[in-house]
């Protein structure tokens, strides 16, 4: 039996280095094509795949726009609608909608087509559930990653700032993880975190595979002070954060260069996890060391960092 085929589908307006750990990485997965949407239709990243025979390169053009019915500013739009976008016009079996700063990482000796070879005959959709990386890592060179924790945990994690966190029960972004669907099904439609018919007939389940199959959906979302500090305008509004957390953000702006310290504050009590404190959240049950060696090459090992 030939291995299951699979591609990925993200929207794009990302640095050089994101860009680029996101290609080289499911490259060396082996996915089949990489299906790329570009903001910005002069994106310099665009120059880089254009000519991939494994990448199909979609600039956001005002054409395209309007055949999506989509607006350039609409980007939670644009995040919501790629995924249906492209998949009528998909050849592989099955489809991952990802956003630039989300590897999947498949446990060691297993591949993402092996995976999908143990999927029930019938499944249609399924979920690989998010776990944030942190910055740094630990004495070995592994990455160090958090996952969900149970309300009783957040309060010894994070201290004063755990009520920000309540909601996404301790992460920094979406916990709702994101879908590998099949692929060639009559109206069907992939979104940002699930697929569904559009007409809303039941699906044969929509298991969360990370545990049951080993695999994981790596989030890139913490990086340095300065990094993340740069991205709070945009994850203020469109729901990246907590609501309570997003709130206390939107009350802090606007003090402005005043709050740099609370916001400073913020940052290292929600991501910036020492030797002793990751132990801590592992003695916990949410967090875990994972070991990239044997998963990519070790030119790529380099762009596996937070900015």
């Amino acid at each position: 039996m030939m291995p299951k085929t699979w591609s990925v589908v993200t929207l794009t307006q990302n640095t050089r280095a994101d860009f680029v750990r996101f290609v080289s990485w499911y490259r060396a997965l082996g996915a089949t094509e990489i299906v790329i949407y570009f903001h910005d239709p002069e994106d310099p990243n665009l120059a880089l795949v254009q000519d991939a025979p494994d990448v199909r390169a979609m600039p956001l053009t005002d054409d395209l726009l309007a055949e999506m019915g989509l607006e350039r500013q609409d980007h939670g739009g644009l995040q919501e609608n790629i995924g249906s976008h492209a998949y009528p016009s998909l050849d592989t079996d099955w489809v991952a909608r990802l956003d630039v700063d989300e590897l999947l990482l498949p446990a060691p000796g297993k591949t993402v087509a092996g995976i999908i070879d143990e999927f029930a005959e019938d499944a249609v959709t399924c979920v690989i559930s998010p776990a944030e990386v942190l910055p740094g890592r630990d004495p070995q060179g592994r990455i160090r990653v958090r996952t969900e924790m149970e309300p009783e945990v957040l309060a010894q994690v994070y201290g004063d700032v755990a009520r920000y966190l309540t909601r996404r029960r301790g992460l920094i972004g979406h916990r709702m993880g994101k879908s590998l669907s099949r692929c060639g099904l009559d109206g069907f439609e992939v979104r940002t975190h699930s697929a569904r018919y559009i007409d809303r007939r039941p699906l044969p389940g929509r298991p969360r595979i990370s545990r049951t199959h080993g695999i994981d959906l790596l989030h890139f979302n913490a990086s340095s002070f300065d990094a993340w500090r740069r991205m709070l305008g945009a994850r203020m509004f469109n729901a990246s954060f907590d609501p309570d957390l997003t709130a206390h953000l939107r009350a802090l702006a606007t003090q402005g260069e005043a709050a740099l310290d609370e916001l400073r504050h913020l940052y290292e009590r929600i991501n910036v996890f020492d030797d002793d404190r990751f132990a801590q959240l592992v003695g916990l049950g949410s967090g875990r060391a994972l070991d990239l060696a044997g998963v990519v090459q070790p030119d790529i090992m380099d762009l596996i960092a937070a900015e």
